[in-house]
């Protein structure tokens, strides 16, 4: 192989591994955007649920966990209870102090 040809090929080299980079980069950041965007449309179903009466808060609640993996439940049911329970006792303690 003549020296012309070897420099060719480690640009090559070169320009591949940047490409690569590039690439592993987009993708990182292809699941920063991902999961960001989950967190935030989570954020604003809590807050849509927290924003309802207590029977539409617990069919949306309802709702949702039809449509959770059996196998995420775990991670999913505690936070959507805690919603019911604690917004449950605030409507609660509202509508005594109407009366």
């Amino acid at each position: 192989m003549n020296a012309e040809t070897e420099r060719a090929r480690k640009a090559y080299e070169q320009a591949k591994a940047r490409y690569q980079k590039a690439q592993t980069r987009d993708r990182q950041r292809e699941r920063k955007e991902d999961a960001r965007r989950k967190i935030i449309i989570g954020a604003a179903v809590t807050s849509l649920i927290a924003n309802q009466l207590p029977e539409r808060r617990a069919n949306l609640v309802a709702a949702l966990l039809k449509h959770v993996a059996e196998k995420d439940r775990h991670l999913v049911e505690p936070v959507l209870n805690d919603l019911l329970v604690s917004e449950t006792r605030t409507a609660t303690k509202a509508a005594g102090a109407q009366t």
